[in-house]
């Protein structure tokens, strides 16, 4: 009996010894950068600082009234897929020229994504879509495209999902949202507040308007 009950416990372990083995060959993921030493490394040039103060101010004015044009956050669902994100937004600009007179075209450039379950969470978290979480490659690439896109003069519109996030990107972003699953955050409303662009609160998953009014 003794012996079966080993022999019983034997497949188990070797599935557990084998998935130790498989973590141990992943290579490790690189050490986060501060939000400092990733702007040091890529910083944004003053042309690129004047361009996003000017798109904030002209959202702002759209937003008050002040500007009679549509503001249109225009773009895909998420980014995963750097080559393409540049060749669209080359590509929105012409379209986003042409319709200048009535509407204020921004990028949509969400890098997370927020999740009730599972399901992939995002470029910053995992940039090679392979299930295995690397930060500090995501985050630097999502500073990069964002970097671009602003190059391509088209101002970026993004998702603020994680708050330790926020600082890699904030001072290239013209438009921030808070999205529904964390409009009744406390910590998401004070992060909106501290932030120095437009923000728009989306309701709540439930369709209730009130969570995201009163996070207004």
């Amino acid at each position: 009996a003794g012996l079966g009950a080993g022999a019983g416990r034997q497949p188990q372990l070797a599935l557990a010894e084998a998935n130790l083995g498989e973590s141990a060959e992943r290579p490790l993921p690189s050490a986060l950068p501060t939000p400092d030493a990733l702007r040091t490394r890529l910083p944004t040039p003053h042309r690129l600082k004047r361009f996003v103060e000017e798109s904030r101010a002209q959202a702002s004015a759209v937003l008050r009234g002040e500007d009679d044009r549509l503001l249109a956050i225009v773009g895909p669902c998420s980014i995963h897929d750097p080559t393409a994100a540049r060749e669209y937004a080359h590509r929105l600009r012409d379209v986003a020229d042409a319709l200048r007179s009535d509407l204020l075209v921004f990028m949509r450039v969400y890098l997370e994504k927020p999740r009730t379950s599972v399901g992939w969470k995002g470029l910053v978290s995992d940039p090679e879509l392979s299930g295995r979480e690397d930060m500090a490659k995501g985050i630097e690439l999502g500073r990069r495209i964002m970097l671009d896109v602003n190059a391509a003069k088209l101002p970026v519109a993004t998702e603020f999902l994680d708050p330790l996030v926020a600082p890699f990107f904030e001072d290239l972003v013209a438009y921030g949202s808070i999205g529904a699953r964390t409009v009744e955050s406390p910590t998401h409303r004070a992060l909106a507040a501290a932030l120095p662009m437009p923000i728009g609160f989306k309701n709540p998953r439930s369709g209730d308007l009130q969570g995201a009014a009163n996070a207004a």
